[in-house]
């Protein structure tokens, strides 16, 4: 809020703003974000959802696209036809470690699958969790660097965005995990009803989570019956929705600032 009283007061409409976070996860600090992105020339949103949300002042809809990580990944060529298939979390630990947990437990020794879990604290306190479970098909690592991220991904089935229900934040949002998907050719699972969930299974890369005990079943059917030439091509059109978003915000950072 500081930094944003600094911009409107030395740099009015001389400035843009990448909104993250959605302004009704704010609070007492909506207000003042409002402000800052009034002032701004133009601010760029990451998901076609918050742009429903968001003040109608110069929006532009900037979808994660990493290429520093993407260079360094091979895009899928093929389904995995071996066991376990690899579902893989990267990201936040603690504030979503209920979930995680009842997702360790839905799985818990299933053969077909191994689940890893990346970030600050999954060493840890995941790790010791699944122990006490008496749960070994999983992996653990704590935070991690870019150089990680693409050897994670390089070793990844499925991307797991399965989020707490409550977070309304995260099931408007397009997160860089997220958009990692169909970039790479990985196929992902995420909440039933969120946006990413919507979108993913109208381009068909993704599969949502409704009831979490019955879902390894529903998955595993899901996933081993991919046609990835069919995959293939919607992950095409979806790269090809991202490229066109981009390219409109793109155009006015270059009229505004070069």
């Amino acid at each position: 809020m500081l930094f944003g009283h600094f911009l409107k007061k030395k740099y009015k409409g001389r400035y843009a703003v990448n909104v993250r976070d959605l302004i009704s996860d704010l609070g007492i600090g909506e207000k003042f974000v409002y402000k800052t992105l009034e002032k701004a020339v133009f601010t760029t949103i990451t998901s076609p959802k918050a742009m429903d949300i968001l003040p109608p002042h110069n929006r532009y809809l900037m979808i994660n696209k990493d290429m520093n990580i993407m260079k360094r990944v091979k895009v899928k060529q093929s389904i995995n036809q071996e066991l376990p298939i690899t579902i893989t979390y990267m990201g936040l630990i603690y504030p979503y470690i209920g979930t995680i947990k009842k997702v360790i437990q839905a799985f818990a020794n299933d053969k077909r699958f191994k689940l890893c879990f990346y970030g600050q604290g999954a060493d840890c306190d995941l790790k010791n969790f699944s122990a006490k479970q008496g749960i070994i098909n999983v992996d653990f690592g704590g935070a991690f660097s870019p150089e990680k991220t693409a050897v994670y991904l390089d070793k990844t089935d499925i991307i797991n965005s399965y989020y707490p229900e409550a977070n309304s934040g995260l099931h408007y949002g397009i997160g860089v995990k997220e958009s990692y998907g169909p970039q790479l050719r990985i196929p992902t699972i995420s909440n039933a009803g969120s946006f990413w969930g919507k979108l993913s299974q109208k381009y068909g890369f993704g599969i949502t989570v409704d009831k979490l005990a019955q879902f390894p079943d529903q998955l595993y059917e899901w996933y081993t019956n991919i046609d990835f030439r069919i995959f293939d091509a919607e992950c095409e059109k979806y790269c090809r929705f991202v490229e066109e978003s981009n390219k409109k915000w793109l155009q006015k950072l270059e009229a505004t600032f070069c």
